[in-house]
């Protein structure tokens, strides 16, 4: 009987030890440097490929960028307009269906290419609708979505099941918001931590998917978590900006407040890490965001290798000596990330600035359309 006993408690303690263990294989810490690094296009990418786009209809706001099949699609945020993009940066508008007509949308919040025949899936979060569209702005399906009215829905992705994964942004105390569009029902799932409710302040960019899972970003709690197609957490990075990083001690005392979290972010004297955006690709991560307040403070980003671990922070891309200010609008699937040059800085250049970059950007690239750099990441 003795040992019996013995024998329980020792399973219940090997129970609790490997439970701690996995818990903390799971979650890893990494630091990282809010000091911006300079990012040599030449030694910082495998390969590289810089795009002109080119269309008549000129884009004012390029927001993001997706892939399906190798091929690049890319939107006008600013006019709810999708394009298809050819191998040297020619454009050819797929949908521009924007209006106040049952079967047109408002915006596109996000979009989802789902097969071959270039059926697009959006999310119109003015409307609160899916609209499935066929090439030429055929409309294939509208659909109003039940339990959003008082939510904000970022990102989405499409899992495997065909199920709707959101990225709550606002109103509600979850992380995921899971849609069926087969029989219109919906549930959430993976409840925040109490001190970052109520502040409705959040990334329409804090979901992406890898090969195998799901990877979210909150603008505040600091991890990179990543999820299987069950939902459940596989693994968790803490990123440690030091004295950049709000603590949760500062959180609490803002007691869910969003104009104290406002004027916290806000603040380039003592400034703070906010404003996540997250791509990820097989073997990386790159988190964007703010440092300070979004008027005066930097725009960063950080890429993180997912084995290694080690982090390497910039704000610009350097071609011959000259720092160009770039944005993260996409990913392809082979460790390439998508960014967008700022092309009203570059236009500013002194005339021998331009002609040293004159390899990489030429003068007739100059005009006003948008140009991409696409890079496959070297390994660090």
């Amino acid at each position: 009987m003795v040992h019996s006993r013995f024998k329980i408690i020792l399973f219940c303690l090997l129970l609790v030890f490997c439970s701690q263990k996995k818990e903390k294989e799971l979650v890893s810490e990494i630091t990282i440097s809010t000091v911006p690094n300079s990012f040599e296009i030449e030694d910082s990418f495998d390969e590289f490929k810089i795009v002109h786009l080119k269309n008549i209809d000129l884009i004012p706001n390029l927001y993001r960028a997706k892939s399906y099949d190798k091929t690049i699609y890319v939107l006008d945020g600013g006019r709810a307009k999708l394009y298809k993009m050819g191998n040297e940066g020619e454009l050819n508008l797929i949908l521009s269906s924007k209006g106040d007509g049952p079967n047109e949308y408002n915006l596109i919040s996000d979009f989802q290419v789902l097969n071959e025949n270039e059926e697009i899936l959006i999310y119109d979060g003015s409307k609160k609708n899916m609209m499935k569209f066929a090439p030429s702005n055929n409309l294939i399906s509208n659909q109003s979505l039940e339990g959003v009215n008082e939510k904000t829905l970022g990102a989405f992705q499409v899992m495997k099941d065909g199920k709707l994964l959101f990225n709550l942004i606002s109103g509600s105390p979850n992380r995921f918001f899971i849609y069926d569009l087969a029989n219109n029902s919906f549930y959430e799932n993976s409840l925040i931590d109490s001190i970052y409710h109520g502040f409705d302040f959040g990334s329409d960019k804090g979901l992406t998917i890898g090969s195998n899972n799901f990877s979210t970003i909150h603008p505040f709690e600091y991890k990179i978590l990543s999820f299987n197609e069950k939902l459940e957490n596989q693994n968790s990075i803490a990123l440690n900006f030091g004295v950049n990083s709000i603590s949760e001690e500062e959180l609490k005392g803002i007691k869910n407040d969003p104009n104290q979290l406002f004027d916290l972010i806000n603040n380039d004297m003592n400034p703070k890490v906010h404003s996540f955006i997250l791509e990820e690709t097989e073997n990386f991560y790159l988190v964007q965001y703010f440092l300070g307040s979004f008027g005066g403070g930097k725009f960063l980003k950080t890429i993180i290798g997912k084995d290694s671990k080690n982090s390497y922070t910039f704000d610009s891309i350097r071609l011959s000596k000259i720092d160009i200010p770039s944005t993260l609008i996409g990913k392809l699937n082979d460790d390439r990330f998508i960014f967008s040059l700022n092309i009203e800085y570059i236009k500013n250049l002194t005339e021998e600035q331009k002609a040293s970059i004159s390899e990489y950007i030429p003068a007739d690239y100059l005009d006003d359309n948008p140009i991409l750099l696409i890079g496959k990441v070297k390994a660090f």
